[in-house]
């Protein structure tokens, strides 16, 4: 009945892995959405006839939503 649970929280040996996977996850965000962004970008301004700064619009949000999602995955693997 008086069973002990195991502790949820990683050992110190643990938390670098931890750490290494949040990052690997921040870079790939980063790259993902920010490329997205200058691909739809490119394309607007080189296939469509879209002003250049187009360009640099596409390129911002793309970094705005990557900033956003590593807001999001951040308060649920830290909080």
């Amino acid at each position: 009945m008086n069973e002990k649970k195991p502790d949820p929280t990683p050992g110190p040996n643990r938390d670098w892995v931890r750490n290494l996977g949040m990052f690997s996850v921040i870079v790939t965000d980063l790259v993902g959405y920010t490329g997205a962004g200058i691909a739809v970008g490119y394309f607007a301004w080189k296939k469509w006839g879209a002003p250049w700064w187009v360009l640099l619009l596409c390129s911002v949000a793309g970094l705005v939503l990557a900033m956003y999602r590593v807001y999001q995955v951040s308060q649920k693997v830290w909080k």
